[in-house]
Parts: C-alpha cells; structure tokens; sequence
C-alpha cells in the first residue's frame, strides 16, 4: 500500500468535492465569492463557521464515505479537527457533528456519484 498516493488521493478527493460543492452553492443557493479571473475563490473571508462551512463539511464527508468507508470518513473528519490552532472547541465541536450528518446522507446515498453527474 503507498500511502503517499492515498494521501494525494484524499486531498484531492477534499478538494474536489468542495470546488463542486461550491459550484452547485454558487448556481442554486447564493453567490459565492469570486477572484479577479471570475473562479470562486475558496479562501475568501466569510466561509467559516456558517452554512457555506456546514454544507462543506457535510458534504465532503458524504464523498469519502462513498469514495471509501464510513469508518475512513469518521477518521478524516477527525484529523482534520486536530489543529489546535485553527479551531476553538465551539467550532470544533459543530464540525464534528455537521461531519456526521455528512457521514449519515453519504451511508444513505445510493448514486455513488458527485453533484455534476447528477445533472
């Protein structure tokens, strides 16, 4: 097993579900920041600790349980709360919880495909 191409491979996967995520928020729920290029810009002030944040929580954990386990979902979710540095314990704790109700619709989810494939 190489863990070097697991790793990539969850980053992108992260990665790759919130720029879709995002997408499908830009075009169905509210405008989304923008860079000068016109691309949403996923570092923009105002995506923490509010819904854009929960849906994106939810959502990428949804994808890895689809992509690999309900399990592996739990244990990515959890790690990704690790840094002390980023989140204070309220924030902390809501992800936890908005990454289980992800984990919930991803157990669920019978499509087995992202956003853009359900179109």
């Amino acid at each position: 097993m190489n863990l070097g191409r697991i790793g990539i491979k969850i980053w992108d996967l992260q990665f790759d579900a919130t720029d879709e995520l995002y997408l499908m928020i830009d075009q169905h729920y509210k405008p989304m920041p923008k860079d000068a290029n016109g691309k949403i810009n996923p570092k923009s002030h105002g995506l923490a600790d509010n819904d854009i944040d929960a849906l994106r929580h939810s959502y990428v954990s949804a994808v890895y349980v689809i992509e690999f386990s309900y399990g592996t979902a739990e244990s990515l979710g959890r790690l990704n709360e690790l840094n002390p540095k980023r989140n204070e314990i309220r924030s902390r704790n809501m992800d936890l919880w908005i990454n289980s109700v992800g984990r919930s619709y991803g157990k669920n989810c019978s499509i087995g495909k992202y956003y853009r494939d359900w179109e």
